[in-house]
């Protein structure tokens, strides 16, 4: 498929930067919309062609049931999070659901503190796992996929995850909800919103922060990316409200969004696996650019790339995270045993 990657790179056509504070976006196009034609998420469960729940009444934390009752195919986005049920979850892998089908996905839960229906379905929650931390858990997704075959974004990283979000945001919830700290950080994220509108036929975007390279998502459909811009924005805003302010030259960044592209096409070592849905699930990891595209039909359907060196930074946060939760158990142990 490498040819394939390299034809829509060729294809690619960069708008212009858009820059606000530390964060630029360079948005991506590629012309008409091609085949094959699948909706987002959001319209099938707007359309109520999509019904997302729990797999028994029981449930499985990670583990979800989606009927697709569309005549075409819906895509759900790696990172994307659903609320409802008895907890809050984000998708662990991109997934194209079949026409008229029932599947189970895997996913991952981004509320630690509640295992209780408050709806028997879920919702599109309107936000993204944030972008470091979609990019770490797509590390460990790929680890998992080669190891044993599964698309497992290990549960207690992904509640390391959570918790550091809240940490470095100064936010809160009673529930270790994910999207608590976006709810709490909504009026300081909405200059950023207002700065990186929705492009015509836009398809994807390449994020920078201060400079360097997050990462980059690209997909297929113009009209179904249109539903995931904005969420795909606030998941690098999130990021952005806790970094110093810096900036970078235009023409820097689309020089360097292209290079980026193609260090991820050239990554050394490229895998596939069977997707869950209909596909091929190829992951690549190179030293500057790794990621995971879905090619249905000989079609890039979703591209996702980013920058390994951010992962060392999450990582450090982890660190100081744990710690600073370990010592703050103990004294609360040392008082309650006072």
């Amino acid at each position: 498929m490498k040819n394939v990657l390299e034809n829509l790179l060729d294809r690619l056509e960069f708008g212009e930067v858009q820059t606000f504070k530390n964060l630029s976006i360079l948005p991506l196009f590629d012309g008409p919309d091609r085949e094959p034609a699948y909706i987002s998420m959001k319209e099938g469960l707007d359309q109520n062609l999509v019904e997302i729940t729990e797999v028994s009444e029981g449930g499985s934390v990670p583990n979800l049931k989606v009927i697709n009752r569309a005549e075409q195919p819906v895509i759900l986005v790696d990172g994307e999070e659903l609320i409802g049920a008895k907890q809050n979850r984000i998708v662990n892998t991109t997934v194209l659901l079949e026409a008229k089908s029932e599947t189970v996905i895997p996913v991952s839960c981004t509320e630690q503190g509640r295992w209780s229906y408050t709806s028997r379905s879920f919702e599109d929650s309107g936000v993204f796992m944030s972008s470091k931390a979609r990019y770490g858990k797509n590390t460990r997704v790929a680890a998992n996929l080669k190891a044993r075959a599964v698309h497992d974004a290990v549960q207690s990283e992904v509640w390391k995850d959570v918790e550091t979000l809240h940490s470095k945001s100064g936010t809160t919830s009673r529930t270790r909800a994910m999207k608590d700290a976006y709810i709490q950080r909504q009026k300081d994220m909405e200059e950023y919103i207002k700065a990186f509108p929705l492009q015509d036929n836009q398809k994807g975007l390449i994020v920078f922060l201060n400079g360097t390279v997050l990462g980059a998502d690209y997909i297929s459909r113009a009209s179904a990316y249109q539903s995931l811009h904005e969420k795909l924005i606030r998941s690098h805003v999130i990021e952005a409200l806790s970094e110093p302010v810096e900036v970078l030259s235009e023409a820097d960044v689309k020089i360097n969004g292209n290079g980026f592209l193609k260090e991820m096409i050239a990554a050394p070592e490229v895998t596939q696996h069977q997707a869950v849905g209909l596909g091929e699930d190829h992951r690549y990891e190179g030293a500057k650019a790794s990621g995971a595209v879905l090619f249905y039909q000989e079609t890039p359907i979703h591209l996702t790339a980013f920058n390994p060196n951010n992962l060392d930074q999450l990582q450090e946060r982890h660190s100081r995270h744990s710690q600073q939760w370990s010592l703050s158990n103990r004294i609360r142990r040392k008082f309650r045993n006072e």
